[in-house]
């Protein structure tokens, strides 16, 4: 296979993996795994193809990365859950922070019209995935949440198409109102934090575009340091639906879960209760009941305090991985929104600020922090960002050298 012919099959791996992701997201979720796996082996295999070299990773990345999986491993000693329960978190994060970090610097090779092609594929699967979503409510009565937040969180990236389109305003504000309209109707707390937080950072970064990141990774981390705190300080459910009417009933059964997941943080506050234990903690088991009336609203639940994990990934790595795991946490924001700011500029850094905040965002009201698919949507989702929003500091030829290729990546 010649270069020119690997930088094709390069490109037309992104341009799949763009549409691909959302749509498989609103179908299958855990369909997400081996998409990004097989979008992985083969982006780095036509890099190397085409460079002669392996794709440099972000040294940072990759080393907070790994001492996270290592302590993770370490947890095995000391661990409040099920030892399987551990083994099969390192088997099964370790490979995709490995992958992750080799996948995303494929995404330089991208050249400008790959990355309109990339922007397109997105906005196309974005539209898909939520026609996807709106047809499995309303037709087969099924409720794929993954779905809708995908299309909330690629909505970020693929905008970077717009000045290519015409009327790219109208198109723009048109995207953004169908996805959160969408999001409102069906209920779906995730999606509209993805959509109206990275709307906010995303304005937030046009107006102060030097401050925007400073404070975002300031807030970032004092929200990470602060959550377990902040947790065992909410109200329980009746005093928070008489403050707020009309709150959603979901909304009454996290602030409960947040609760509870708070004061068990406190029985392990430094070195967690092991990896991927939150479900083998035998206090986990505890019951959350509560059946009250405010007005003619009623609010129920009656359920495991964790019936599958916390529904915050802030508040789960302080559950199983504590201080350290946090503060490694933090470094791991902080090396992310540098990197943003040294790999882009202008209307590429206003939007990729918009995506990180948006899947901050979710990560605080949804989805466990290690599942599989959801860390392959986020690295799936750096690594279209990379190719759709960073600057091109000069351009690339077909079969620019491995050294060449190498000294970009540093």
């Amino acid at each position: 296979m010649s270069e020119t012919q690997s930088h094709s099959g390069l490109t037309t791996a992104f341009v799949a993996t763009a549409f691909l992701a959302p749509v498989v997201a609103a179908t299958a979720p855990k369909g997400v795994a081996p998409l990004f796996v097989l979008f992985a082996l083969a982006a780095i295999g036509l890099f190397r193809r085409a460079t002669g070299g392996w794709p440099r990773p972000d040294r940072a990345v990759a080393a907070i990365l790994a001492a996270i999986a290592l302590f993770g491993a370490a947890s095995l000693g000391w661990t409040a859950g099920l030892p399987a329960d551990a083994v099969t978190w390192i088997v099964q994060t370790a490979p995709v922070f490995g992958l992750g970090v080799l996948l995303v610097p494929t995404a330089r090779r991208i050249d400008a019209t790959g990355r309109r092609r990339i922007g397109l594929a997105l906005l196309a699967g974005c539209l898909l995935a939520l026609a996807l979503y709106i047809l499995e409510r309303k037709l087969l009565d099924r409720q794929i949440q993954p779905g809708l937040v995908a299309a909330a969180l690629v909505l970020w990236p693929g905008l970077a198409v717009l000045p290519a389109l015409p009327r790219p305003r109208l198109i723009g504000l048109g995207l953004i109102a169908a996805v959160l309209v969408t999001s409102v109707k069906f209920g779906s707390l995730a999606a509209v934090v993805a959509v109206l937080f990275g709307g906010a950072v995303a304005g937030l970064a046009v107006l102060a575009p030097r401050l925007t990141p400073a404070a975002l990774g300031a807030a970032f981390v004092a929200w990470t340091l602060i959550a377990p705190f902040a947790a065992t300080h909410l109200p329980d459910p009746e005093t928070a639906a008489n403050r707020v009417p009309m709150i959603a009933n979901s909304t009454l059964h996290r602030l409960a879960i947040y609760r509870g997941v708070g004061d068990l943080i406190v029985q392990a506050p430094i070195l967690g209760h092991g990896a991927n234990s939150a479900r083998g903690i035998p206090e986990g088991q505890n019951r959350i009941d509560y059946d009250f009336t405010v007005g003619e609203k009623i609010y129920a639940a009656h359920t495991e305090l964790i019936p599958l994990h916390p529904h915050n990934a802030v508040l789960q790595v302080w559950l199983e991985l504590g201080l350290v795991g946090a503060l490694l946490t933090c470094a791991l924001i902080v090396v992310v929104l540098r990197a943003i700011v040294a790999s882009t500029e202008g209307s590429g850094r206003v939007l990729a600020l918009a995506a990180f905040a948006a899947v901050f965002a979710v990560q605080n009201v949804s989805f466990g922090a290690w599942q599989s698919w959801w860390l392959c949507l986020m690295l799936i989702l750096a690594t279209l960002g990379q190719a759709t929003l960073a600057r091109r500091e000069q351009p690339q030829g077909l079969g620019p050298s491995a050294t060449s290729v190498k000294k970009q990546a540093l």
